[in-house]
């Protein structure tokens, strides 16, 4: 007889991980409790340039992150690493440089240095985080000095510091069919050159008014038609005010019911944030989003499951 899953991670063992973010100064109030429902682990900030590498690019703070990561790995998570280069966690010390073989040298020691520090217990990095912008056009002074050079040093070298490890171009509004062939495009341009990207990941930061599952499948498909696997990297469903919670509850549903559908291709699934007691999206730092509470997880502020939380396991 088959015992009943307790945990998400064990609903979804014939899937795909079940994975949270979370940062250092939260990881402390769900040890025993939420964190038990994953088995894949993502640094919310502590893995980015300007939490690493703030002042200089000959000293690295690992301080923070080893933490978090030796804490992972003790409770059997596997870690995701996020992120190599992303222009906006560039401190001065590399985004003020303006010389582009200089600029290429310091991309390729900094990657160099952090894959190498983690070696084989992060499983996965995000190697370069949305390069492209809402206009549907490379952005950033990385892309400005080397053009696309940049985004191909950073994977090379990667690969070259650990060639055990799955190499993810991470990016938002992949749903949006404007963006995403612009991400296409430069994902073929990557292929071509022999550049060793093995994946996407579709951060997947959905709300409640205009995400449609189509959308959402039609991008699946067609990054995996380029023979990449799939990875939904930083997904939440916005929900200000909590007036929506039934429709949220819907949409998890439907989004999951997705990802299973697509189990042969989506090698990860990661929320982004684990309970509605804290999330990036709360407060009016994103106007364009909502404003107040965002209540976007699968877990209420009190840690209990919500309706969206059954949607999501109970099939």
């Amino acid at each position: 007889m088959q015992l009943r899953a307790e945990f998400l991670w064990e609903k979804y063992s014939p899937y795909f991980p079940i994975g949270y973010a979370i940062g250092t100064e939260n990881i402390d109030r769900y040890k025993g409790g939420i964190d038990r429902h994953f088995n894949s682990f993502t640094c919310e900030n502590e893995m980015k340039m300007y939490t690493i590498a703030p002042h200089s690019p000959t000293q690295d703070n690992f301080a923070p992150s080893d933490n978090m990561v030796d804490y992972a790995v003790s409770q059997g998570k596997r870690v995701r690493g996020h992120t190599l280069i992303w222009y906006n966690g560039a401190p001065s010390w590399i985004a003020g440089c303006r010389d582009k073989q200089t600029l290429l040298r310091l991309i390729g020691d900094y990657v160099t240095r952090v894959v190498k520090h983690y070696g084989n217990k992060v499983y996965s990095w995000d190697v370069v985080n949305e390069a492209i912008g809402d206009d549907n056009r490379y952005r950033s002074a990385f892309y400005d000095v080397a053009g696309i050079d940049y985004i191909e040093t950073a994977f090379c070298v990667a690969r070259a510091a650990n060639p055990h490890i799955r190499l993810f171009y991470n990016d938002y509004n992949l749903d949006k069919p404007q963006k995403r062939a612009k991400v296409i495009e430069m994902l073929r341009e990557l292929q071509r050159d022999g550049v060793p990207v093995d994946g996407v990941g579709m951060q997947g930061h959905y709300n409640l008014k205009d995400t449609r599952i189509s959308d959402v499948e039609n991008a699946i498909r067609e990054f995996s038609a380029l023979g990449l696997e799939v990875q939904i990297t930083e997904l939440d469903v916005k929900n200000y005010g909590n007036t929506g919670a039934r429709r949220q509850a819907e949409l998890y549903g439907e989004l999951f019911a997705l990802f299973r559908k697509y189990a042969d291709v989506i090698t990860g699934v990661t929320l982004w944030n684990a309970a509605d007691d804290y999330s990036w999206l709360d407060g009016d730092d994103f106007p364009h989003y909502g404003t107040g509470k965002a209540y976007p997880t699968l877990f209420d502020e009190n840690h209990g499951r919500k309706e969206a939380f059954y949607k999501v396991f109970d099939f």
